[in-house]
């Protein structure tokens, strides 16, 4: 079975979205948006983590429509390897060091091709 489409959306401490029909869906309710306890820095604490959390899950959702969610932290992987690659010095005067950096050039796209393969997978 498949996930509710995004995008989803706050709606008074819930996750909504609109199935394909447009009728608008709870998809989930965070726990904690409304809890009540005695003490109230202890209910502002749990309201705004709530709301932090709320968000967090909206935001990854969204920021992963048409992405595999299992390969991003392969694209992350990727990614950190591309830029370290981009900040170290070009190797010259050194056969096998620019040989060896020619091959971790390689091994970083083929990684990077690997994680864009999976991540659209979906």
């Amino acid at each position: 079975m498949k996930h509710t489409l995004e995008p989803w959306y706050e709606t008074d401490g819930a996750i909504s979205a609109k199935w394909e029909t447009g009728e608008e869906v709870q998809v989930a309710l965070m726990s904690g948006s409304r809890w009540s306890q005695p003490d109230e820095s202890k209910n502002k604490r749990m309201r705004e983590e709530s709301k932090a959390n709320l968000s967090r899950v909206i935001a990854c959702v969204n920021g992963c429509k048409n992405i595999n969610p299992g390969a991003v932290s392969e694209l992350l992987e990727a990614l950190k390897e591309l830029e370290a690659l981009r900040k170290m010095p070009h190797p010259s005067g050194d056969l096998d060091a620019a040989v060896a950096y020619r091959q971790r050039e390689r091994d970083a796209v083929a990684l990077s091709k690997a994680a864009i393969a999976k991540a659209e997978s979906h």
